[in-house]
């Protein structure tokens, strides 16, 4: 859904940010499948896979460009740094080293705990930007646990109910269309892909 609905009044996606992505495999598919985007960046303090993904998938993303387009050659680079420092750091560089505009920008997260889904977002739509996040370890920490109180009262699991509070709460900002998209179960029982598109200024 990503590739198909990114950056579809600016020229597409530029420049894609992984966010706690590991060894970078999301970053480099989203280099490999969407043409538009130029740089991948993955943000994670933790150093994993060794530039395993590059090694293994780097002619892929690079294939159908010839020798006159060497000087623009796409990349994948890793800053391991948390999030909270790195990725605004990251978003400024992308607006400042290109000429992308924040619709450009996408950040994306797989399975990141829900705190940190709710840190990128809010960066996110601080500074503009469109994001995907797909949120795991959801808990409650309201007082008392009312919205598990809730969930419970409702007959609805506690995960996806925490995951709309979520997208409710991005919503409110007014800043982005935000939408929920549901993956096949039997790919992740953690299917839900909160997608928040940052409206024109």
């Amino acid at each position: 859904k990503t590739r198909k609905n990114g950056g579809t009044t600016t020229g597409g996606w530029k420049v894609v940010l992984d966010v706690a992505g590991g060894h970078g495999a999301l970053a480099a598919l989203f280099l490999i499948s969407n043409p538009s985007i130029e740089r991948a960046v993955c943000i994670d303090p933790a150093r994993v896979g060794n530039d395993g993904v590059t090694k293994a998938w780097g002619h892929l993303w690079n294939r159908d460009q010839g020798d006159s387009d060497k000087n623009s050659k796409k990349e994948l680079v890793y800053r391991n740094e948390c999030l909270t420092t790195g990725l605004p750091s990251e978003i400024q560089k992308a607006l400042s080293m290109t000429e992308s505009s924040p619709e450009q920008i996408l950040v994306v997260a797989c399975h990141a705990c829900q705190h940190l889904s709710e840190q990128i977002l809010e960066i996110s739509c601080r500074y503009g930007v469109s994001a995907a996040v797909v949120p795991c370890c959801q808990k409650d920490s309201s007082p008392g646990g009312a919205w598990k109180a809730t969930s419970k009262a409702l007959e609805i699991p506690l995960q996806p109910m925490m995951d709309v509070l979520l997208a409710g709460r991005i919503m409110g900002n007014g800043t982005h269309e935000v939408r929920m998209k549901c993956m096949n179960k039997q790919i992740t029982p953690q299917n839900r892909v909160i997608m928040a598109r940052a409206l024109p200024k």
